[in-house]
């Protein structure tokens, strides 16, 4: 079990959703499935599946702050939420590719072109790495 699946616990097969929050509600909803789909879309990186559903459910939530929705009924937009989040995340992967790769920046240089700090670069850098591995087959240590 994975930290998220512990922190946050999946409701058992047709259980009703619990408290009146619609987000925890979303959760039970369509937690599950989301993540199944962003393992997928991350060739089965957990750490970063976890990542990108954590977003796209905050994503959601301050959709829900705003809007009146029926939360049974979001599933066709959280994917395409989920989606576009997966897509960012590529996108700034490849950003920092470029910038170290390409460009030939240190972390600092990297990290001050894209407006982020140098320990997030690395961070980045490491999943980058690991990502570009499972897509090519070659294993990241």
């Amino acid at each position: 079990m994975t930290a998220v699946e512990t922190a946050l616990t999946w409701p058992e097969a047709g259980a009703e959703p619990g408290p009146d929050d619609p987000i925890e509600m979303v959760y039970q909803l369509h937690g599950r499935p989301l993540y199944r789909f962003l393992l997928r879309v991350t060739f089965g990186d957990r750490r970063e599946a976890e990542d990108l559903l954590q977003e796209t459910l905050l994503r959601a939530w301050r959709y829900l702050q705003d809007h009146t929705a029926d939360v049974t009924h979001l599933r066709p937009w959280l994917y395409t939420v989920a989606r576009r989040v997966a897509i960012d995340a590529a996108r700034a992967r490849q950003a920092l590719l470029y910038e170290i790769f390409y460009q030939g920046h240190s972390a600092r240089e990297a990290g001050e072109a894209l407006g982020i700090p140098e320990g997030t670069v690395r961070s980045r850098m490491f999943y980058a790495l690991r990502a570009l591995g499972a897509v090519t087959g070659d294993a990241v240590r």
